[in-house]
């Protein structure tokens, strides 16, 4: 299991994701995970699978909800915990993962960064016609919070 690097003890905590990549097809309340980011904690757990149901978070029902409040719900302070109850297979199997927050090591997050980096520069040439736009922090691409069509990290 990677560890995080060390941080400044006066700093606040760092928010974090889980590592997933979790899709909602149309005309479906199913939320599923799509990919799985490695380095990150769903991928250190080895117990999530991409096709996988996630049926709730932190013991909330997912069910109708849109991405974007399932992505807050699976964000927190680096070294806390996120309960995610998912499904696999038909009939169903219904299990449970407890996922550490943590942030990879630095090779891992350097290669997620260029991926995400590559996106945003095809965003931003692909949109540059509709004037100015807003600048995307590397705080933000580092949370892996950014929406990939129709699919969302987590």
């Amino acid at each position: 299991v990677a560890s995080s690097p060390p941080r400044d003890m006066l700093s606040p905590p760092r928010r974090i994701g889980v590592g997933l990549r979790l899709e909602q097809r149309d005309n479906s309340e199913e939320i599923r995970v799509q990919e799985i980011v490695p380095g990150f904690s769903a991928h250190a757990s080895g117990r999530i699978h991409a096709g996988d149901i996630v049926m709730a978070v932190d013991h909330r029902p997912v069910q109708g909800i849109h991405l974007e409040d399932i992505k807050a719900l699976t964000i927190g302070d680096e070294e806390t915990t996120c309960t995610m109850q998912l499904a696999r297979g038909d009939p169903p199997h219904y299990y449970t993962v407890e996922l550490r927050r943590f942030i990879p090591a630095a090779g891992v997050l350097r290669g997620v960064n260029q991926d995400l980096m590559s996106i945003v520069s095809q965003r931003a040439s692909s949109s540059s016609s509709r004037g100015p736009q807003p600048q995307v922090s590397r705080e933000s691409i580092e949370s892996l919070g950014s929406i990939r069509g129709d699919s969302l990290h987590l």
